[in-house]
């Protein structure tokens, strides 16, 4: 996480701590795991429902993830109209307006811009770290599970070429068959007939995968919206008077992902687990990085999707499934999982090159170009005064230790002279 910022001077001492505490509830509210009151979250609907002038919901529809809402969502639209504009976007706009005109109207614009801006500079990271990964994957997983297979594309890395499911299954993550299965009968449970008999009829449609991924552009993400709801919380905690906006705070503070319809609501719980390395990226070696009660997670390492298989090696580490593993994106985040080190060590990797800069191994493949990995010194001690080797990966054209050090700073090797770098 990174350091916070400090406010101007101009903006007093105790509104100045106010802001500091306020932020830190925001970002434990932005991230949190903690179960559903209830109560609350039903009073949250109502209010919402109220401010925005429309009749009170006659069904609360719980689900245990976005996966989930967004399946009920895209079955509830087709049967009931969206209100998301009317109880979301439409008080959110005009209470900021309403910010800005009763701080104009006290001589306080000035202030709130830099609490504006200090918001900006020090954003809680939740949109980064895990809203759009979540629209992602519910994509990606629903267009591997029920889209046309032979057309799916892969998005990342520049890659727009038609591949084979097999291969994409091998490279992705997509749900259980106990997960659908469970999202399934938790619908059939709280669906009229009719919307149960048209869920059972689109899940064949092959559009079905855009429909349902979609309806994560068209909702409340709870406590997910920190980023957008902070300013308004903080007038709010300040005195002054933004009333319609009250209901998206309440809910934001007591749920997860919300899709409001006329006469119904979806409501989700808050994740299971939240795990994200120091950067606040969605990570973990040994778990889902992000997982919900229903069995959807998200599987990342250091922020990048990898499949169930790089977190299940973590149990069963060994050096033949590395050799085997035909994509190199994939063997890469095995051989950390494995341990970069060890790695190298065990698969008995050449040193072919060390000087003053560091070491530089390279391990062959049969059916690959070659890894070559240069073992670094790191200059900034760690806290107990001690430096740390650490390795890097580096081209296969790589011929010695210091040409490769350089090529990590992007220069070439006569370029490259850290003892007079300013």
């Amino acid at each position: 996480m990174k350091p916070i910022e400090l406010v101007k001077q101009f903006i007093d001492s105790s509104t100045k701590e106010a802001l500091v505490a306020h932020h830190g509830q925001w970002r434990k509210i932005a991230f949190s795991c903690d179960s559903l009151d209830v109560m609350r979250l039903q009073e949250g609907v109502e209010l919402t429902y109220l401010l925005a002038g429309l009749p009170l919901p006659e069904r609360l529809i719980w689900v245990e993830s976005p996966f989930a809402g967004a399946v009920a969502a895209s079955i509830l639209q087709k049967k009931h109209e969206s209100v998301y504009l009317k109880v979301w976007h439409k008080p959110l706009e005009e209470m900021t307006r309403r910010l800005w005109d009763l701080a104009k109207a006290e001589g306080s614009s000035s202030t709130w811009l830099e609490i504006e801006h200090y918001m900006r500079r020090n954003a809680l990271g939740v949109e980064q770290s895990l809203v759009r990964p979540i629209r992602a994957q519910i994509r990606e997983q629903l267009e591997l599970r029920f889209g046309n297979q032979e057309n799916f594309r892969i998005r990342e890395g520049g890659l727009d070429e038609p591949i084979s499911s097999r291969i994409v299954a091998q490279a992705r993550q997509t749900f259980s068959e106990e997960t659908w299965a469970y999202v399934f009968a938790r619908l059939e449970q709280q669906f009229t007939n009719d919307e149960f008999a048209l869920l059972s009829k689109m899940r064949f449609d092959h559009l079905f995968a855009s429909a349902v991924s979609g309806q994560t552009l068209y909702c409340g993400l709870g406590g997910q919206d920190a980023e957008t709801l902070e300013l308004l919380s903080f007038a709010e905690h300040q005195g002054l008077d933004v009333p319609a906006s009250r209901g998206i705070l309440k809910m934001a503070r007591h749920c997860g992902w919300w899709w409001p319809f006329a006469n119904v609501c979806v409501v989700t719980f808050r994740p299971l687990n939240i795990r994200l390395d120091n950067l606040d990226r969605l990570h973990s070696d040994e778990a889902p990085a992000l997982e919900y009660a229903d069995g959807w997670t998200i599987f990342a390492r250091h922020g990048k999707f990898v499949p169930a298989r790089v977190i299940e090696f973590f149990y069963r580490k060994n050096l033949p499934e590395i050799e085997r593993e035909g994509n190199v994106e994939i063997r890469r985040h095995l051989i950390e999982v494995y341990g970069v080190e060890q790695y190298l060590k065990d698969a008995e990797a050449i040193k072919i090159h060390e000087d003053s800069y560091g070491s530089l191994y390279r391990k062959d493949f049969l059916h690959d170009e070659s890894l070559l990995m240069v073992k670094v010194l790191n200059a900034t001690p760690e806290p107990d005064g001690t430096k740390r080797w650490y390795y890097l990966r580096v081209p296969p054209t790589m011929r010695t230790a210091k040409q490769a050090v350089a090529w990590t700073f992007g220069f070439e090797s006569d370029e490259y002279n850290p003892l007079i770098e300013t």
